[in-house]
């Protein structure tokens, strides 16, 4: 047996919106113990009651760890977050299970592409730099040409990790534009030679380009390590 109680400061004369997270969910035992809900009964009973459009009683299946593989291998990323963002609150623990595993795969396979332009890149590059492991979004974006986006990350990076090598040198020596690029890769770089090639390929198209404009409908920048 499942009970909703509303928060006791409710007035019954003047109402006020009581979201979800202020209900209370018990769930009274055979047994004659009454407990609070835990996580997947209160979702269900408060998707009972009071009803979220598009969000399900029962999480679909596409949540399940093989379906999400078979999802990941039409590159249909971005629809699994945004169903996931539907049926989950962010802190569910499928909620983030799911987007977890996502930004994984997209690591895994490089294709950091898929989730650019999205409400979902921002999450994704968080989860990234809270972990120290830029290093592969940082590449994409660098070979890309996204040199704004590059610094934006880094300092991002710096303002979660003040204390990182990188950072101290960029206050100490007041670096600017491409050389925080270049301090990271030196410093806290978790594979520093990849990077300095990618971006000294990058270097070397933009001074070709300062010499020869012409060479720019044509021009990419290609690196092998």
């Amino acid at each position: 047996m499942f009970t909703l109680f509303q928060p006791e400061c409710m007035s019954k004369l003047v109402p006020y919106p009581v979201f979800d997270k202020e209900r209370f969910v018990v769930v009274r035992e055979p047994t004659g113990v009454l407990r609070h809900a835990d996580w997947d009964e209160r979702a269900r009973m408060l998707q009972i009651y009071f009803p979220r459009d598009g969000r399900k009683i029962e999480p679909p299946e596409i949540f399940e760890d093989e379906n999400m593989e078979h999802v990941f291998s039409e590159d249909r990323h971005k629809d699994l977050l945004d169903i996931c963002c539907v049926q989950f609150e962010p802190d569910d623990p499928h909620f983030i299970h799911t987007h977890h595993r996502t930004y994984e795969h997209i690591v895994k396979t490089e294709n950091y592409d898929l989730l650019r332009s999205t409400r979902h890149f921002g999450g994704m590059a968080y989860y990234l730099t809270k972990r120290k492991r830029i290093d592969g979004l940082l590449k994409d974006m660098i070979q890309r040409n996204l040199i704004n986006d590059a610094m934006d990350l880094l300092s991002l990076y710096h303002l979660l990790h003040p204390q990182c090598p990188s950072a101290i040198e960029k206050k100490k020596t007041n670096l600017k534009g491409i050389d925080i690029i270049k301090a990271f890769i030196g410093l806290d770089a978790e594979n520093g030679p990849a990077l300095e090639l990618v971006l000294q390929a990058y270097e070397n198209e933009k001074q070709i380009l300062q010499t020869d404009p012409s060479a720019a409908s044509s021009s990419k920048i290609y690196c092998l390590y």
